[in-house]
């Protein structure tokens, strides 16, 4: 222990020692702060096509200055527009000047003019007196302003750094000469007085020189020490995909994306580098506009009893039209300054309502789009065989093992009719019109196959409908936005849509007095309505897709005609189309989000923001499982309004110094407040009075749902100080250094303070070696080691207590009673303590990233490579674990375990064709391999969660994340199936075990630009390599014999495996020792249906390799020439057509089910790789618009 004091007395000197240096060292720059006076004159200016002689004789006479130049090398009857209204003269300066390649510096009250092109045979002119200020500006190739370059008078240690919009001010001696670096950038040597417009030369070009990271901290890429990734509007806008999380999918490399199926609306879980916590949120933090967006995804409440609805993260209520560019941060390095929210990366985007930069004057820009939407694919059913089992039709048989169907080519009797197959649960007085005038006896029916129209009529064509138009006006000093969207998307499923309108006004301002701000504001309504497509027994899936052939799903009633029940042939289920019309949900959601930067630059090497932030949004959600209801036949409602609030403030203050001509120093301190607020109030409504009547006055009884654990209320906040020290040598290396301090609510007193950070560089080693350009002409390396904490959810430290069921009644979460009043008339209140066990020591989880990368440029970047290493390890996990029975609680709260994320990502660009005449060929290619592995669990073997239809995730000691868990086959110790010998069936393990791995081997993104012209042809080919799926809808298909995969049926089959005994689960052996290959031959039926080796048997007979090959996104645009729109209010005008899911292929799935794996029927969340009845995927068809004034 007193080692550890000593320890830290240590640290705690050395940085206070380190940070007084930094501060005296920063200081020193003060004295050159003092700006030039006669360029702050302020005066107003009307030029209208006016020549340079003459608005210098206005400017002359205003401002009392003098003019010097040479009449030889200025033409001073050039026309000049300008319009100024007491702006200070720099900057009409630059107006008048600026645009006719005119340089300028003052000397004392003179004002020397210069050709930026001229060379030394000018007339020598006046040189700088001493001590003279000279101001400037920065500019990237592009034009842009360019932050962060560093100015030195040469030979000296005199300099600053550009600021945000690449202005720099600096004292400099007679004669001076600035030299100007930048990473990645040619070094520039410029005499001080041409140094009013600096635009830099690129070392290699870079499709986004400056990114936005972490804290909204603006960098340059090149000298980042970690990977980054941005996607501009142009790859996520007009792209017939509302959903702006999906719209990445196979675009970002380390990014995984798994969609939960063709709901409108449905659900999408994104991981970065794998997932890292065992039982937390691996879901990486959304940044809008320097504000973090909360992306939740509540599971509905009461789930199991109505029936789940495909639940909504809430990132979708994000337009992608109003979306700038999405910058992925995808390691500890990348995120750390945002804490513990970004442990599993962030997402920067930037609206835009909250871009920075506009063009000068106004803008109206305006998209529409629409677009037809179809499933994707559906199973190619057989049409030969009914209703029924063991070749015979039965009644009431949920399968399609029965009787061919007439005209069938077949060893065994066909049949031409059947009595209706409603009249088994329904007699005359319901439906006389099927049976005969007896009412007794059924009416024949046709036997005949309808499976070729059940699920296809069923579905319908959607669309999706889009309108967003934007005003964007600007000037020198700031600039105004504001935008309304307008998106419609009607889903394949009857009943299903989501409408989201969204409204957002922002603008930023820089005043004289060295203040700045900006801010915009945004409302969203969002409003889902959705049938139910989750559970087993109220979804319209619980049956759609293995509906028995023979059965006219389409035609046949689906209500009782006297009181509008549900109608099936199936007991206990619904039918779908009742399912949409009685048992519909409903999510209300608005959402209200901004933020307001505020920020002051005193001296020109120190800037001081902070930006304030708010997100908000009521969820009101309603699920009703209609009167009538095959599985609860009185009907049932359930309300949830969930309201979930976030306030957020940072504080940064950014230091620049030159410590000498070579090396500049950034240091940033920052402080950040972080408060979250979830009040959810859920009641469940029994006995629905009046059918179709939606509101909860319109039950018998209404009770409060008490979550479990109490999570009805969560409160936290934490506060936090980081800093960010960032050194650049010369142009080509830089070294950064980030570490923070969390101070959680979630924790207990004692370990709810702790710090975290690391280190990382990056070094362009071709601008250091001055290597030979023509074959490598870019080359970078980088590295990175950084910790980051993960904060625990709230109340898992103080042990609480719940409300107790209703006496004598089921223990479900809508049975709760308050007070309970027994015969005698004493009065209780029934809550007892949890059996969750809390921990009084909790600590965070901490996760270790090495990250290792380089990126290259070859032939003047015709071809690009970019690689990155990772090793992340996460440790001291959260986990509720079961408790040991003498505690007296069920469970309890630990930290443990320890998992592990090894991966690669390479990314590829090249140009394979580039012409004068204007073809181009881009390719842009992006690859992601992960590998996790969980290390240790505290002594435990294994922990279950999640998963569907008796299955579930397990963490296995040992064995990669998150493996399916179910029933499976027993096997020998060579892996052969053991086969019941008096059966032909395979035997079953002893226990339950892992039987599927969802984490796919590796991810592949392929996308070509083709461009010729004024068209554009973009094509996006996706990969998705490995990675098991348990599909109940596969298995279900097979077993109840509905797909082409089972129509060759009429023979016997032997199951693969050898014999086993039954008893001791080994391999039988024959008289020589040798075991015994299966030789008990079985009929189809029975392989599939009745315990084989098919999915109607054991859990693991639906597990299928979920490797995909799609189509992923085509686009074919068309802009519309200058020329052609001379004549008319239009700036710019374009049309394309879009298509997104055109084409996939899942070969190791059965060949006629065309299942598509990208769906999900748990959503979002740690709990992969599953699909239980889940609503097919969706193509989409559209054509888009996009026009400005």
């Amino acid at each position: 222990m007193r080692k550890h004091v000593k320890t830290n007395a240590f640290v705690n000197k050395s940085v206070i020692i380190t940070s007084l240096a930094t501060v005296v060292t920063l200081f020193t720059g003060i004295r050159n702060a003092c700006a030039q006076n006669i360029l702050h004159k302020k005066i107003s200016l009307q030029a209208d096509d006016m020549s340079l002689k003459m608005v210098l004789n206005q400017i002359r006479s205003k401002a009392d200055v003098k003019f010097v130049y040479s009449s030889d090398h200025i033409a001073m009857d050039r026309k000049v527009t300008a319009v100024a209204k007491e702006e200070e003269l720099g900057k009409v300066l630059d107006k008048v000047l600026g645009r006719l390649d005119i340089r300028y510096v003052v000397n004392e009250d003179f004002i020397i003019l210069k050709e930026k092109s001229e060379q030394g045979n000018m007339p020598s002119l006046p040189a700088p007196a001493a001590d003279t200020v000279i101001k400037g500006k920065v500019f990237s190739e592009s034009g842009d302003p360019f932050p962060g370059s560093t100015i030195v008078e040469k030979g000296t240690s005199n300099g600053v750094t550009s600021g945000g919009d690449g202005s720099f001010t600096l004292k400099v001696k007679q004669g001076a000469t600035l030299v100007i670096t930048a990473i990645g950038y040619h070094v520039t040597e410029i005499s001080a007085s041409q140094a009013g417009t600096i635009k830099l030369q690129a070392a290699v070009k870079q499709l986004h020189d400056i990114v936005v990271t972490a804290a909204g901290i603006a960098r340059q890429k090149n000298s980042l020490g970690y990977s980054v990734s941005t996607v501009g509007s142009e790859k996520l806008a007009q792209k017939s995909e509302p959903d702006p999380v999906r719209a990445l999918t196979g675009k970002v490399a380390g990014v995984n994306i798994q969609s939960a199926g063709g709901v409108a609306g449905g659900g999408t879980n994104i991981t970065i580098r794998g997932n890292s916590s065992l039982n937390g949120n691996n879901q990486p933090l959304f940044v809008v506009d320097g504000v973090p967006f909360d992306n939740s995804s509540f599971a509905n409440v009461g789930s199991s009893s109505v029936g789940g609805v495909g639940v909504t993260n809430r990132a979708f209520d994000l337009d992608p039209n109003n979306i700038q560019s999405m910058t992925v941060l995808k390691g500890a390095a990348a995120a750390a300054l945002y804490g513990s929210r970004a442990a599993n990366g962030a997402i920067i985007i930037t609206t835009k309502a909250g871009k920075k930069k506009s063009r000068k004057g106004t803008e109206i820009t305006y998209n529409t789009s629409y677009a037809i939407e179809d499933v994707a694919g559906l199973p190619e059913y057989q049409t030969r065989y009914g209703q029924g089992t063991n070749n015979d039709y039965r009644q009431g048989v949920y399968a399609s093992w029965g009787q061919p169907y007439e005209g069938v080519s077949s060893m065994l009797p066909t049949r031409s009719t059947i009595p209706h197959q409603l009249t088994r649960q329904f007699t005359s007085a319901v439906f006389p019109e099927f049976y005969e005038a007896d009412g007794v006896t059924p009416i024949q029916v046709p036997y005949r196959s309808y499976a070729q129209e059940n699920a296809k009529n069923f579905f319908r064509t959607g669309s999706v409908y889009e309108n967003a138009i934007t005003i964007s006006s600007g000037s020198e000093k700031g600039n105004f936005n504001a935008g309304f969207s307008n998106t419609d998307n009607r889903g394949v499923v009857p009943g299903n849509e989501i409408k989201r309108t969204s409204v957002n006004i922002g603008g930023n301002i820089r005043l004289e007095n060295k203040f700045y701000a900006s801010g915009s504001i945004n409302y969203v309504t969002t409003r889902q309505k959705t049938p139910p497509v989750g559970g087993l027994t109220g979804s319209i899936m619980s049956t759609l897709m293995y509906v028995p052939t023979s059965y006219d799903l389409t035609n046949y009633p689906f209500e009782n005609p006297i009181d509008g029940s549900n109608v099936y042939d199936y007991t206990g289920v619904d039918n779908p189309y009742w399912s949409v019309k009685h048992s519909p949900s409903k999510s209300d959601v608005d959402r209200y989000y901004g933020n307001l930067i505020v920020g002051f630059d005193p001296f020109s090497w120190l800037n001081v923001q902070n930006t304030i932030g708010f997100n908000a949004y009521t969820d009101r959600r309603l699920s009703v499982r209609g009167k009538g209801s095959a599985s609860y036949a009185n009907g049932s409602i359930t309300s949830d309004n969930i309201y979930r609030q976030e306030l957020d403030n940072t504080l940064l203050l950014t230091a620049t110094h030159a410590v000498t001509p070579d090396i500049t120093v950034r240091a940033i301190l920052g402080n950040n407040v972080n408060q979250r607020l979830t009040d959810r109030k859920a009641f469940y409504g029994d006995n629905i009075i009046v059918a179709d009547l939606h509101d909860m006055n319109n039950t018998s009884s209404v009770t409060g749902v008490q979550l479990t654990n109490n999570r009805n209320l969560l409160k936290q906040r934490y506060y936090a100080f980081f800093t960010d020290i960032t050194f650049d040598y010369k142009n080509f290396a830089s070294l950064n250094l980030v570490g923070r301090n969390d101070v959680s609510s979630t924790l207990p007193a004692d370990n709810r303070s702790y710090f975290y950070g690391g280190v990382n560089g990056s070094l362009v080693f071709t601008e250091a070696l001055h290597l030979n350009k023509e074959i490598l002409n870019f080359g970078k390396v980088r590295a990175g080691y950084t910790r980051v904490g993960n904060e625990a959810s709230p109340y898992q430290t103080a042990n609480f207590y719940q409300i107790n069921a209703i006496l004598g009644g089921s223990t479900t979460p809508s049975n709760v009673g308050l007070p309970f009043t027994p015969a005698n008339g004493a009065t209780y209140n029934i809550v007892t303590q949890s059996n969750l066990l809390t921990n009084s020591n909790l600590k965070p989880e901490f996760i270790t990233e090495l990250e290792l990368g380089g990126e290259l440029q070859f032939l003047d970047n015709r071809i690009g490579i970019d690689f990155t290493y990772y090793n992340k390890r996460s440790t001291s996990q959260i986990f509720e674990v079961t408790a040991a029975p003498s505690s007296g609680y069920t469970t309890q709260i630990l930290n443990l375990g320890e998992a592990t994320n090894k991966g690669i990502e390479i990314g590829f660009t090249a140009v394979p064709i580039k012409t004068d005449r204007g073809f181009n060929w881009d390719v842009n290619a992006n690859f992601t391999r992960n590998r996790n592995l969980i290390k240790d669990l505290g002594g435990y073997e294994s922990f279950s969660y999640g998963g569907t239809n008796g299955t579930s995730s397990v963490h296995i000691v040992g064995q990669p994340y998150g493996l399916i868990q179910g029933t499976a086959y027993a096997r020998d110790e060579e892996g052969n199936i053991l086969i019941d010998p008096s059966s032909g069936k395979p035997l079953a393990s002893g226990a339950l075990k892992a039987i599927g791995n969802p984490n796919p081997d590796f991810i592949l993104g392929i996308a070509n630009t083709f461009r010729f012209r004024s068209i554009t042809l973009n094509v996006l080919f996706d990969w998705k390599q490995g990675g098991q799926m348990y599909s109940n809808t596969v298995g279900q298909m097979l077993s109840r014999g509905v797909t082409r995969d089972t129509e060759e049926r009429e023979f016997q089959i032997v199951s693969p495996g050898v014999l086993g005994d039954i008893n001791t689960l080994t391999a039988l052996k024959d008289e020589r020792g040798q075991k015994i290959p299966n030789n008990v031959a079985i009929s189809y039926e029975d392989h599939f249906f009745n315990g084989g080796m098919g999915p109607g048997g054991l859990n693991e007979g639906s597990i299928f390799d979920a490797t995909v090959f799609r189509l992923r996104e085509v686009s074919l645009a068309f802009e519309f020439p200058k020329s052609f729109l001379g004549n008319t209010p239009f700036g710019s005008a374009s049309i394309s057509l879009s298509g997104r899911n055109l084409w996939y292929n899942a070969p190791n799935f059965p060949k006629y089910s065309n299942f598509d794996p990208e769906v999900s029927s748990l959503g979002v969340g740690n709990s992969q790789g599953y699909d239980n009845l889940s609503v097919p995927t969706t193509k989409r068809f559209g054509v888009n618009l996009r026009c400005s004034f």
